[in-house]
């Protein structure tokens, strides 16, 4: 039964992932022989992500990583809870984040001022396409906006 399910869930992973994983598992393997863990250790899961990052000094494969490790002891131990979903393990991957991530860079939010002169600019204009595009403007700004900005609007 045991082989059965093992391959089952082989299967349910992409041989390119399976690559990934099993690289990272077996340097998972070695770290721990080496340095005399247990593999189904938090504090070993928690040291190994912690050198990972280090080295590499970004989140991407601390994160492929935990997630390899994972679905190893899954396929080892089906029903025991994972070490890797511990709390000390998620705050490791916690501070590997905040540490190593890169800041989202935001676009400029359109304003109500924007919105306001871009609409009296083309109703200045007559055309019959210029009014229905500043209507169609509105409406979307009102759909998409924050409140904050569309109490802003203020009729000409």
């Amino acid at each position: 039964m045991r082989s059965s399910s093992y391959t089952l869930s082989r299967q349910a992973v992409r041989p390119s992932t399976m690559k990934t994983y099993l690289s990272y598992w077996r340097r998972f393997n070695e770290f721990c022989e080496s340095n005399i863990l247990a593999v189904q250790d938090a504090e070993s899961i928690g040291l190994f992500l912690i050198q990972l990052a280090e080295k590499s000094e970004n989140r991407t494969s601390s994160l492929t990583a935990k997630h390899a490790i994972k679905y190893f002891l899954k396929l080892r131990f089906p029903f025991k809870k994972c070490k890797t979903d511990t709390y000390f393990v998620s705050r490791i991957v916690k501070s590997i984040s905040k540490k190593w991530g890169k800041p989202v860079k935001k676009a400029k939010r359109i304003t109500s001022e924007m919105v306001t002169k871009l609409v009296l600019n083309l109703l200045r204009s007559g055309s019959f396409k210029d009014e229905r595009t500043a209507i169609f403007i509105l409406l979307q700004f009102i759909c998409m906006a924050r409140y904050e900005e569309v109490s802003k609007l203020q009729k000409a």
